[in-house]
């Protein structure tokens, strides 16, 4: 049985970023609630990637920018008040 559980809580002034931690890495796993607790977006719906990976970390930048890593060592940039990608790159 897959165990899912939150491996990593972030903070912001009207929202909090949770990345979802598992056994195996889960595609879509990170996730966004608002103060009430409503879920306001998963991770794909901001990177529209075809074939979703999974995340391995969340970064707070600052408190307008998420960074969030993925398991194949790529990291975007999020400004959380647009949800556009500001900024990717690769770890390796």
């Amino acid at each position: 049985m897959n165990t899912l559980n939150i491996k990593k809580k972030i903070e912001f002034d009207t929202l909090t970023v949770v990345l979802i931690g598992s056994e195996v890495v889960e595609p879509d796993n990170v996730l966004a609630f608002n103060k009430d607790g409503k879920l306001l977006w998963k991770i794909n719906d901001i990177l529209k990637i075809k074939n979703p990976t999974g995340m391995i970390d969340i970064i707070k930048k600052t408190n307008a920018i998420l960074s969030v890593v993925s398991d194949l060592s790529i990291q975007y940039d999020i400004e959380l008040s647009s949800l556009k990608i500001v900024d990717k790159f690769y770890l390796r």
